[in-house]
């Protein structure tokens, strides 16, 4: 009888599930990507898709009907998303799991509650063009915010000297792989002096971070031009270091409360229905109102002087 031990089993590790499911190999596409695993080209952050954009455009009053718009268009889009699918192929970087076309598909996908997205790859030197390609093509792009958000991917363009490059410049930017304004232009399908006009907004924005920031999104959007975002940012600026006036609370609360009180003019008239709806709603406003508020009006009801 031997006295050896026998070696312990080793136990293989549990292998995380692949995010990568391949059904067909071809030019197009290669497999389904589940979208959990999937991250976005950080050039894109600035680009909204139509979600984020209402979201950002509800914290403005200027731009709540544009909101609630945005809004059901997003809520349209993800429900048809669920009830049909994504079709077209979203573009990965080869050797990533970075997004770099089809933002928007995904994240409908992943508000659905997740699953699989149909997918094919490109190479780093292919994701700006395409990223361009995609902006371009959606149907509110304007020549403006077509030629941003080249100059947005091609930023260097923007320290580059203005007019038609030289003979010489177009021999070194084709060695160094970078675009002239003139080739971006071409590439855009925009003017030059579309570019030329995009690299002075992009200069004066980088300038002003809080009002890029906000500015940003809707020149990509197309909802404001590029001449518009400069005053803006400019304007925006002034109005931050002007010294803000003295908000009028009494005056403000006086036209609140004779508004209210002249809403109660016809009230022998209200059907009955509305007459509780309206006290109720009235006892619930009244319970936030302030302790001091409360009192004068409770002293004012049980016949006590008003203060």
């Amino acid at each position: 009888m031997s006295d050896k031990t026998p070696a312990p089993v080793k136990k293989k590790a549990a292998k995380a599930p692949c995010p990568v499911k391949k059904f067909r190999k071809s030019k197009e596409n290669i497999g389904l990507y589940d979208v959990a695993a999937l991250t976005f080209h950080p050039l894109l952050e600035p680009v909204p898709v139509t979600g984020e954009l209402a979201a950002q455009l509800k914290k403005d009053r200027d731009w709540k009907s544009a909101a609630a718009e945005k809004e059901e268009e997003w809520r349209q889009f993800v429900a048809d998303v669920n009830a049909h699918g994504v079709k077209e192929p979203v573009w990965i970087i080869k050797g990533t799991q970075t997004v770099v076309e089809g933002r928007r598909r995904v994240l409908a996908v992943r508000e659905g509650g997740g699953g699989f997205v149909p997918f094919r790859y490109c190479t780093e030197e292919e994701a700006r063009a395409i990223m361009l390609r995609s902006v371009a093509m959606k149907r509110r792009a304007t020549q403006e915010s077509k030629a941003y958000l080249a100059v947005h991917l091609h930023p260097y363009v923007a320290q580059k000297e203005r007019g038609r490059p030289s003979a010489e410049a177009k021999v070194n930017s084709a060695k160094s792989a970078e675009l002239s304004r003139e080739q971006l232009a071409d590439a855009a399908g925009v003017s030059l002096r579309n570019i030329e006009e995009a690299c002075s907004t992009w200069n004066f924005l980088q300038e002003h971070p809080a009002q890029r920031r906000k500015l940003e999104p809707l020149i990509f959007e197309g909802m404001i031009g590029l001449g518009a975002a400069r005053a803006g940012a400019a304007g925006g600026k002034a109005t931050k270091e002007k010294e803000r006036p003295p908000v009028a609370y009494f005056s403000n609360c006086r036209r609140a409360l004779v508004d209210f009180g002249d809403t109660f003019g016809d009230w022998p008239k209200w059907p009955d229905a509305d007459r509780e709806e309206a006290v109720k709603a009235i006892a619930a406003s009244a319970a936030a109102w302030p302790a001091e508020v409360q009192a004068a009006v409770r002293e004012l009801l049980t016949g006590g002087p008003a203060k």
